[in-house]
């Protein structure tokens, strides 16, 4: 079964205790937070939200990143 809501980014290493590392990548300019640190209320959003979470109580590393720079530096952590 396919699944919209699965992260961008897979790098299947295990690092830091986690089995891999998943980052969902968002455009430079991107807002995905409000303000007080809650997740925009849009569908899709919520959906990515809640596969991040499964995989984080399953043992992996998952991130939301807006541009190239939060991404790398996320990678940078994680391969350090």
């Amino acid at each position: 079964r396919s699944c919209k809501a699965l992260p961008d980014l897979w790098i299947l290493e295990t690092k830091k205790g986690y089995h891999a590392c998943f980052i969902e990548l968002k455009s430079e300019g991107n807002k995905i937070y409000k303000k007080n640190g809650d997740l925009k209320k849009e569908k899709h959003l919520a959906e990515q939200e809640q596969i991040q979470h499964r995989l984080r109580n399953k043992g992996y590393f998952c991130e939301f990143a807006v541009g190239f720079d939060e991404a790398k530096s996320i990678v940078d952590y994680y391969l350090e």
